[in-house]
């Protein structure tokens, strides 16, 4: 089942239980995947593509969080942390920091990256496999660890 129909799924029983901070929270995150399904014309969205909107949606309530906490607006950081724990249960567990040291290693080697100029070529690499089971901040950080070594 994929990650948009668990949500579907969620999204009645939240409304037939009458919970309308959920239900309005799996609407949000069912329309941005919709959204990115109808951007998507050439095929139907993949797992780790719906994975990527769910990180997206995720890293903007993070923003929103930072910003509310600012502002000293504790009521609204409240609401977007509620709302961030609805969706995360969507999102698979990410890879240890170990598992990416791995693979960037192995890009490295591939493309004998030896300066941080080379740094395009080993994220190239290792964003494309790691996609949808690490952030993506996670990993340049450790590459740029590993090159500037």
């Amino acid at each position: 089942m994929s990650i948009f129909e668990q949500i579907e799924i969620d999204l009645v029983n939240a409304i037939k239980a009458g919970n309308t901070e959920t239900v309005n929270v799996l609407r949000m995150t069912k329309t941005a995947i919709m959204n990115a399904k109808i951007a998507k014309t050439d095929h139907a969205l993949s797992e780790p593509e719906e994975i990527e909107v769910l990180r997206k949606e995720n890293k903007k309530r993070q923003q929103s969080i930072e910003m509310f906490k600012q502002g000293n607006r504790q009521d609204l950081v409240d609401k977007e942390l509620s709302e961030l724990k609805v969706t995360e249960k969507y999102m698979p567990a990410e890879i240890s920091d170990a598992e990416i040291e791995n693979v960037v290693n192995a890009a490295i080697a591939q493309t004998e990256a030896t300066t941080m100029a080379d740094m395009g070529k080993v994220m190239g690499i290792v964003a494309g496999q790691l996609k949808g089971k690490a952030d993506g901040s996670r990993i340049s950080e450790i590459v740029k660890n590993h090159l500037s070594k």
